[in-house]
């Protein structure tokens, strides 16, 4: 059996969520140390940025994780992540999945935040 389908199931004027800018959160500390080689004050703070700087990459305006075996991702803060969290459980997605199902499709996606592997303690 073939289905003809007359018209695209998904038009050109499709939008997507927009992902809403924060001010302060996890990415901040990195950003700082990045682009201008800022430390916090507290030294266990400012040696695990040292530690870990390596491991982003601020580009355009925009922290990634890099990744031996996977493409960058591209950090987002907790706001952003419940609203990705969101869309892809009950949004464009539908699929109603649990929450490490949720997280591998958003990680092939390419988005990225500290607690991801631990998202359902953010599920709501």
């Amino acid at each position: 059996m073939v289905e003809v389908l007359e018209r695209k199931s998904i038009g050109e004027d499709t939008l997507m969520t927009t992902i809403t800018e924060e001010e302060d959160c996890w990415m901040t500390p990195f950003i700082r140390y990045l682009t201008d080689g800022t430390l916090p004050e507290d030294k266990l703070q400012a040696r695990r940025i040292r530690m870990h700087a390596p491991m982003y990459l601020f580009k355009d305006g925009i922290l990634y994780r890099k990744s031996f075996t996977e493409p960058y991702l591209r950090c987002v803060g907790p706001m952003q992540a419940k609203e990705i969290i969101q869309e892809m459980h009950e949004g464009a997605c539908l699929t109603h999945s649990g929450y490490r199902t949720i997280v591998s499709m958003i990680k092939r996606m390419g988005y990225f935040w500290p607690t991801c592997t631990r998202t359902h303690t953010i599920w709501s």
